[in-house]
Parts: C-alpha cells; structure tokens; sequence
C-alpha cells in the first residue's frame, strides 16, 4: 500500500509542470539529407508524398512528434519543387512564403496574423492560423523559410492555445546549413 501511494505522489511531481503529461524531452534531430536540424520532443515520423499540381509533381516530406498537452503536433514540412533552384528576390521569396501559407488559410483555418522578416541568407514568414468549424479552438503555428526556388520549409505546431510555453524552443531550435 505504501509503495502505491509513493509511486502515485511520483507521477503526480512529474505531471505538476504540464498538468498533463511528463516534462517533454527533446532530441536534436538532423534531416537525412542535411537540410536542416530541429528538436523535437520525442522522435519524429516521417512520411512522404508527390503532390501533382498542374503539369509537375511537389515532394512533400513531412517530420511529425505528435504529443499530449497544449501542443498536439510538432512539425516540419518540406516542399521541394522539380526545377533548378534560383536566388529568389526580396519581392519574389514574400510572394512563395504567402503562397505557401495560403495552402493553409482555408475553409478550416483563418489567418489571424503573419509577419515577413529575414533569417540569414532566408527569407521567413512566422503566422498565426485559427481554426474554424471542425477545427474550432485550435491554432496552426509556424514559420516558414526559403531561400530559392526549389525547397520551402514550414515549420509548425497544431495547438490549443495560441502561445504555448514550448512553441519558442521548437521554433528557435530550427536551422538551416
């Protein structure tokens, strides 16, 4: 009986930081092909798809954590396109970063706010989505980077807040070579 009351009081000192589940820990982690290195709280999943789009096909490789808690789901998406890779302009990189967020802003997601900036030798987009309809009370977090023609990446969190505590670790811990 009393070894079950301290195993108890020890899940509940774990659970007391979250309210939900154990502290998260998170791994560095480095794309197989060297393209950027993220942490992620836990090890990700990786699948990939071909999306067809008009007369060429997009690979589309996604790295996802999913957890319990504030954040549903840690993410990073890779959009690689089938041409050769050109120095995108100020102008031009803006134009790619708000195409690639309209693909989310739509009848499940309302654009709340975005930001255009520079990080390095990319471009970046951080925004804001909230959901709308099926998707009410949650919110689509990210960053999104180019620097040619060829990859966009965005970085992401599906959350139920719209400043969870560790959004700033995983985004800040997103690099690219």
């Amino acid at each position: 009986m009393r070894k079950g009351v301290i195993i108890a009081l020890v899940l509940l000192a774990l659970t007391a930081n979250t309210g939900c589940s154990p502290q998260l820990i998170w791994v560095p982690y480095t794309a197989p092909d060297g393209s950027f290195t993220v942490s992620f709280p836990g090890t990700p999943k990786i699948t990939t798809k071909t999306i067809e789009a008009g007369t060429y096909d997009i690979k589309d490789d996604e790295y996802k954590c999913n957890t319990d808690g504030d954040i549903l789901s840690y993410r990073v998406v890779v959009y690689t396109y089938p041409w050769a890779p050109q120095t995108l302009s100020r102008t031009s990189a803006e134009s790619v970063l708000m195409e690639s967020l309209a693909s989310q802003d739509s009848d499940e997601w309302s654009l709340v706010s975005s930001t255009f900036g520079a990080a390095g030798d990319f471009y970046s987009l951080d925004y804001l989505l909230k959901g709308i309809n099926n998707l009410s009370g949650d919110y689509w977090i990210g960053r999104n980077f180019v620097k040619d023609s060829k990859r966009v990446f965005m970085v992401v969190a599906l959350s139920q807040t719209d400043a969870p505590e560790s959004l700033d670790k995983f985004l800040g811990s997103f690099a690219l070579p």
